[in-house]
């Protein structure tokens, strides 16, 4: 019984999980945090106005939009599944429950269109297949 309670925490410890929001602040800890055994995050495009970092793992991508202040702004992704509340995080958190209870399909998750004053949502999915969306708050975007 002790093993395998000790085995429990190792693995609760050592497996990690997308985690970024919007309004999170990305440095070079993000990417060692980020890349795990699952899961690889790297630097994949830089412009002018912004970065963009992937995050590849079993279940898809997801591509991280950062501005020049390095603050999450958006995320476009192509998964298996998504988890919409953790990425839109505590900062938009009831931007985005007010948008989705407004909606006139509540109940369709595979197709989600949202678009307020400070943040817009578009997810698209077929029946067993990956979904594929974006997310951005318009107020971090540069």
């Amino acid at each position: 019984m002790k093993i395998r309670f000790a085995s429990l925490i190792i693995a609760t410890l050592t497996i990690r999980v997308f985690a970024l929001s919007l309004g999170d602040n990305i440095n070079a800890n993000t990417i060692k945090v980020q890349t795990t055994p699952q899961s690889v995050m790297k630097l994949t495009k830089v412009a002018t106005d912004h970065k963009e970092y992937t995050v590849t793992d079993a279940n898809g991508t997801n591509v991280v939009l950062v501005n020049k202040s390095g603050v999450v702004y958006g995320f476009q992704w192509q998964k298996k599944s998504t988890n919409l509340a953790a990425m839109v995080g505590s900062k938009y958190e009831s931007q985005f429950a007010a948008a989705c209870a407004n909606r006139l399909n509540k109940f369709n998750h595979r197709f989600l269109t949202i678009d307020t004053p400070n943040l817009s949502v578009w997810q698209f999915g077929l029946p067993g297949g990956p979904f594929q969306g974006t997310m951005t708050a318009k107020n971090l975007a540069p």
